[in-house]
């Protein structure tokens, strides 16, 4: 049986080293996707406001799909569903043809002279007459939580909670099928595969699948069928919360009703362990299951296709008292097959255990591909 902690924190059980698995529940509320909530909450607010201005047989809208015209990868279908969510919260009638098109451009913007990252993004109201468009005013995404959902590469953080831009030539490091965000990053992760998932599945049944880079993007070796597992490594000096995500999916969105549907695992200081598939209560997992598309559990979440194929985690330090605060945390601030997705697998036993520590900034986030969507 595994033993894990969570952090809402969940503890859980690990391989290679006597750690267990925490669940973290995090002290403040620093997760990018609440931060774009309330932009578009906010923007939401404004259309709705330029619309009573207008006839009342001519406020309707309909919401078109965000673009980043650098980014073939970004994910601007997040930003359509969450408008669309805090329009329909407005009153505003959301239609298929309406009388006003809501678009939106947003990119990733390196400021030349600090070098830090950010992103913007660019609201435009349409309504089909000879005026030029109306445009809300630019919202400034500074978050790095926020910004990695956005733009879901690796990211390394030069000092904790902020973006660089990257240098020429920067890629992800991969040795002996290990990714890390470079050379000497204090995080990495292995993806391991087994061939007969089943409900009696023990860590020795997994083994590591190799690695490859495809337009400095790594890729894992998964196949049809196969039960697959993330082995995570902490090589830092402090207790590491690490959020995942599968198919744009939090590995805790299947908990039970009566359980947090987000959170981090705890990782002790150079430490690793293996998670193994979605949480579902303290003592119980699904494993994780490589399905054909249609078959993903993205299917019915409501995730847009293009997150699908996608194992993201992001790494923050933590501590359970300032007496154990790292000394460097920054003080806070506001294919050519068929595509695949992940299942669910059979149960799978599980040991968790609730714990409480404080989460800092984001230091690093990890990404690896599964499958890539045809064009």
């Amino acid at each position: 049986m595994r033993s894990h902690r969570l952090g809402w924190l969940f503890l859980g059980f690990l391989t290679l080293s006597a750690l267990a698995f925490a669940l973290l529940r995090p002290a403040q509320a620093s997760e990018g996707p609440r931060l774009l909530v309330l932009e578009m909450t906010r923007a939401a607010g404004e259309i709705k406001a330029w619309l009573a201005k207008r006839p009342s047989d001519s406020q309707s809208v309909s919401v078109q799909p965000f673009i980043s015209p650098r980014d073939s990868r970004a994910n601007g279908e997040v930003l359509m569903r969450l408008l669309r969510e805090e329009l329909r919260k407005a009153g505003v009638e959301i239609r298929e043809r309406g009388t006003v098109g809501v678009s939106g451009i947003f990119r990733l913007i390196d400021d030349k002279v600090t070098r830090v990252r950010h992103a913007v993004i660019e609201i435009s109201l349409d309504d089909g007459s000879d005026a030029p468009a109306h445009r809300l005013a630019p919202i400034g995404i500074h978050s790095p939580e926020a910004i990695t959902t956005l733009f879901p590469l690796v990211t390394r953080p030069s000092t904790p909670g902020i973006l660089v831009a990257p240098k020429p030539g920067d890629k992800p490091f991969v040795e002996h099928d290990c990714i890390r965000t470079s050379k000497d990053g204090k995080f990495a992760i292995e993806v391991l595969v087994a061939d007969k998932p089943s409900a009696k599945m023990k860590d020795s049944d997994y083994r590591k699948t190799k690695i490859r880079l495809d337009e400095d993007l790594p890729f894992a070796d998964v196949k049809l069928g196969q039960a697959y597992a993330i082995r995570v490594h902490n090589n830092a000096d402090h207790e590491a919360a690490v959020s995942l995500a599968v198919d744009g999916l939090s590995m805790f969105h299947f908990a039970e009703p009566t359980l947090p549907r987000g959170g981090y695992i705890l990782l002790s200081k150079r430490s690793s362990l293996t998670i193994r598939g979605w949480f579902v209560r303290l003592e119980q997992s699904r494993l994780f299951v490589v399905t054909e598309r249609a078959s993903g559990v993205w299917v019915s979440s409501g995730m847009p296709p293009s997150k699908v194929g996608r194992i993201t985690l992001q790494f923050h330090a933590c501590w359970a008292n300032d007496s154990t605060r790292p000394p460097d945390e920054p003080a806070e601030l506001v294919a050519s097959r068929d595509p695949l997705a992940t299942g669910f697998g059979p149960e799978d036993k599980a040991d968790f255990h609730e714990v409480k520590r404080k989460i800092g900034r984001l230091r690093e986030t990890i990404a690896v591909l599964y499958d890539r969507p045809r064009e």
